[in-house]
C-alpha cells in the first residue's frame, strides 16, 4: 500500500472535519446544559414561545427532519436530510441541524444516532 492520493487525503480530511464539528456541537450543547442548571444560575428551560427546548416546534427544521425520516422509515446521513430539506424549501446550516438533532439524541428523545452523522427516529429503531 502506497501513499493515499490527494483526493483520498482530501476526503479523509473532510470526514475528520465533519466528525470534529459534530463533537464540537455536542460539547457546546453540554456546556449550555451545564450553564442552565439552577446551581449555575440557570433559568427555566422554556423559551419565549413557551416551548421547552426538548420539545419539537411545529414547522421547525427538526420537525421537518421528523417528517423526512418518517417518509423513508430509515436513518439518513445529515447531508441527505439537508438535501431533502432543500428540495422541499429551505435547509438550515449543517451545524445548526446537527446541533438540534444532537440535543435530542443526548436526551434520548425522538432521534438516535446509529453512527456519526446519521440520524434516525427512535420510533423505528429496531431491537
Amino acid at each position: 500500500m502506497g501513499q493515499p492520493t490527494l483526493a483520498e487525503a482530501i476526503q479523509q480530511t473532510k470526514r475528520e472535519i465533519a466528525s470534529l464539528t459534530s463533537q464540537l456541537v455536542a460539547l457546546e450543547d453540554a456546556a449550555e446544559r451545564l450553564k442552565a442548571l439552577p446551581e449555575n444560575g440557570g433559568k427555566s428551560r422554556r423559551s419565549k414561545t413557551g416551548i421547552a427546548r426538548d420539545e419539537i416546534k411545529p414547522g421547525s427544521h427538526t420537525a421537518k427532519t421528523v417528517e423526512i425520516l418518517r417518509e423513508v422509515r430509515k436513518p439518513l446521513p445529515v447531508d441527505d436530510l439537508l438535501k431533502r430539506m432543500a428540495e422541499k424549501g429551505k435547509a438550515p446550516p449543517k451545524a445548526s441541524l446537527v446541533g438540534a438533532l444532537s440535543r435530542h439524541v443526548n436526551k434520548g428523545k425522538v432521534f438516535y444516532r446509529p453512527k456519526p452523522g446519521v440520524y434516525g427516529l427512535l420510533e423505528f429503531k429496531g431491537g
